[in-house]
Order: C-alpha cells, then sequence, then structure tokens
C-alpha cells in the first residue's frame, strides 16, 4: 500500500505542469487557513537540485481556517515547485512566524508521522534507528504515530507570512 501511495505521489507530480493553473484548477476541497509549521523534512534540500518538479514537505498546525473544513488541527503540507520557481523561503522553518496558506486536498499523500519522519529503506520495511527526516520547529505535534493525517498541495505564491 505505501508504494503504491509514493508511486501516486511520484505521478502525480510529474502530471501537474503549473500547479496554480492545472491542479487547483481541478475539482479537489480547497482549504484556506492560518498556522505555522511545526515541522519539515530537512532532507528535501538533498533531492531538489534537478529540473525536474522540486517537493518540500512540511507539518502545520492549524490555527484557524477561512474557508473549507479541516477537524485535524495538523496537516501535511507538500510543496511543490518547478525548476525557476522559489524554494519555501527560509523564514518558514523557523517556527515562529504565522502564515497564510491556500490548499488543496490531496488524499494520496495521507501519512502518519511515523510514515513521514522515519527514514526507511522501503525493500525491507526497515527503519534506520536514531535517522529522523524531520526536523521539528517545536514540540512534535500531540498526535499519534500511527494516526493518519490529511495530505494538502500547497503551489507557488499560496501562502504569504502574516506580519
Amino acid at each position: 500500500m505505501k508504494k503504491l501511495n509514493y508511486f501516486l505521489i511520484i505521478l502525480f507530480s510529474f502530471s501537474c505542469f503549473n500547479l496554480n493553473e492545472v491542479c487547483l484548477a481541478q475539482n479537489r476541497e480547497k482549504l484556506k487557513a492560518t498556522g505555522e509549521v511545526i515541522g519539515f523534512d530537512r532532507f528535501a534540500s538533498l533531492t531538489n537540485i534537478t529540473s525536474a518538479p522540486q517537493s518540500q514537505t512540511i507539518v502545520v498546525k492549524l490555527n484557524k481556517i477561512t474557508k473549507g473544513k479541516q477537524s485535524q488541527p495538523y496537516v501535511i503540507v507538500v510543496y511543490k515547485s518547478w525548476k525557476g520557481e522559489p524554494l519555501l523561503p527560509e523564514k518558514i522553518f523557523n517556527g515562529k512566524s504565522k502564515w497564510k496558506f491556500r490548499l488543496a486536498r490531496e488524499e494520496s499523500c495521507d501519512s502518519t508521522l511515523e510514515d513521514i519522519v522515519s527514514l526507511k529503506n522501503t525493500e525491507e520495511n526497515q527503519n534506520f534507528e536514531g535517522v529522523s527526516r524531520f526536523e521539528w520547529t517545536s514540540l512534535k505535534p500531540d498526535v499519534a504515530d500511527n494516526v493518519k493525517l490529511p495530505c494538502y498541495i500547497l503551489g507557488y505564491k499560496d501562502y504569504k507570512m502574516i506580519k
């Protein structure tokens, strides 16, 4: 099942040429919210060195929802950009700033914290002990590791820092 999820994420990545115009225009559940980034994949920048779609995974604690519905206070957000489009700004990772997000629901990347935080050998389904992909900017979410968190896609220019 996990291999299918990864395949779908990769397939989704290559099928969206311009995330704002193509993917977000589809009939997907939209969510406008404010929140703060409480964790991020610290190894994402190592893979973002080609002209292929760039990707960064963050965990956001939602503070206020202005449009849409979401009962879970924590969500996984995958930022997608193309070569030439900026990666997420460094300020987003400091855990101190609040942000406005415009998100599109993507159920195929719903994951548990256990799945996104640990480095795993997918062929043997083993964890690499003591190695965490994620860096937490504040306390780890008060959610059991086996609870699936909803996943959303964040496009270029779909975020803004609240001053």
